[in-house]
């Protein structure tokens, strides 16, 4: 029997080892596969986000500040005299559209600065060759890079922004490229975009991932609560079982031997208990033990230990006791208690109930020795007539049996 119930023990560990370790790799798979998701929705989204605000960089610049030049205002003795001009509209179109013009500056094909929002810069000569994005420009496409700024490059947006959407873009005069722009637009919008995917993605995983884990807690928690119930409370009446009525006998023991207190184990067993099964069935007598176990949580202190020991046997533990007459009281309602009828299969039923009641006294070495004289004491009662209690003498080390 032992090598069948280890057998068993050690499947079901197994068995919740391998959930176990099925419900990590299961939570990791899905984790990955979240941060893949996320990973490759935030590139799509980046590149989306950051052309969107190209176009509508280029789309404004376009329309509202160079929108009513021509050709020949592309060059640096005429672009000069429209500074002032151009600084209004870039100051308008900032105010009409927030952050897509940061900053603006304006190349001839050449290379040459014709405008820019820092003054310090018009006039210099970049060459095109070794800046690939303004020769792209230059050549007809529009691109794009995220430029880190310091103060060396632009002291007016250092202060604000530690980074830029640099755009860069042809300007056309019909079918000709007559200059190119480099604009600066604000960046925050890529940002909160890329995050709100990871978000959009990640949210919902972690939280579905947090509720399956609670969830789980949750599972085990009532399987602990299960196995606790299993190990230390009778599964029929819901008292204590054998296994904590064995360790609370433990700790009132040695708690009275410390503090000197008077200490009270009672025995009871219900008289003729096997009749009520025979005759009214097993249910009827699961429904009587039942009963008796409520009846008995009735009629003791809230502190006292009740427990059912197995079959029809029930025992008290009663600590704290001011003096066994307290005890013999506490007996006496008992037995009043379950003298009452008790209402089985459909019948009212007197059962009765001995009881043994042996106290702690300095001649116990062991809570057993206690629980032995107790269980003596029982047996004096059953001797005595049933349906009474007897209390063990210690003077004499013999029951001495009490009619109620």
């Amino acid at each position: 029997m032992e090598r069948v119930s280890g057998l068993t023990s050690w499947n079901f560990g197994s068995l919740r080892r391998a959930r176990s370790a099925g419900t990590i790799v299961a939570v990791v798979i899905v984790g990955l596969l979240a941060v893949f998701f996320a990973w490759t929705g935030d590139q799509q989204t980046q590149r989306w986000i950051t052309q969107r605000i190209a176009q509508r960089a280029v789309s404004v610049l376009d329309e509202q500040v160079l929108g009513h030049l021509d050709a020949s205002d592309f060059q640096q003795a005429r672009i000069a005299s429209l500074t002032p001009t151009l600084d209004r509209q870039l100051a308008a179109a900032r105010t009409a559209d927030g952050q897509d013009l940061l900053q603006v500056s304006i190349y001839a094909p050449d290379g040459t600065v014709l405008y820019s929002g820092q003054q310090e810069r018009v006039g210099r000569k970049v060459l095109p060759a070794r800046v690939p994005r303004l020769a792209a420009a230059l050549a007809g496409t529009v691109n794009t890079r995220v430029l880190s700024l310091s103060s060396a490059d632009d002291g007016d947006l250092s202060g604000s922004y530690r980074e830029v959407l640099a755009v860069y873009a042809p300007i056309r005069l019909g079918d000709r490229v007559v200059a190119a722009s480099e604009i600066y637009a604000d960046p925050r919008p890529i940002w909160l975009t890329r995050l709100g995917t990871w978000f959009a993605v990640i949210g919902p995983v972690t939280l579905g991932l947090l509720l399956y884990m609670r969830r789980r807690q949750s599972e085990q928690a009532d399987q602990v609560e299960k196995l606790i119930g299993a190990a230390f409370f009778d599964a029929l009446t819901g008292l204590a079982n054998r296994s904590l009525f064995n360790f609370r006998l433990q700790q009132a023991f040695h708690r009275a031997r410390r503090r000197g207190e008077l200490m009270v184990v009672m025995f009871l067993d219900l008289d003729r208990f096997k009749q009520i099964n025979d005759t009214l069935g097993h249910a009827a007598g699961d429904r009587l033990l039942v009963s008796v176990g409520e009846r008995l949580l009735a009629n003791v202190r809230p502190e006292d230990t009740i427990a059912r020991l197995g079959g029809d046997e029930f025992a008290v533990i009663l600590e704290e006791v001011p003096s066994l007459d307290e005890a013999t009281r506490i007996a006496q309602r008992i037995l009043d208690a379950t003298r009452q009828p008790f209402v089985l299969a459909g019948q009212e039923r007197i059962v009765h109930t001995s009881i043994g009641i042996a106290a702690r006294t300095p001649l116990h070495q062991k809570p057993e020795d206690v629980v032995h004289d107790a269980d003596m004491a029982l047996y004096q009662a059953k001797e005595g007539g049933r349906d009474r209690y007897a209390i063990f003498s210690p003077q004499t080390r013999k029951p001495v049996g009490r009619a109620s």
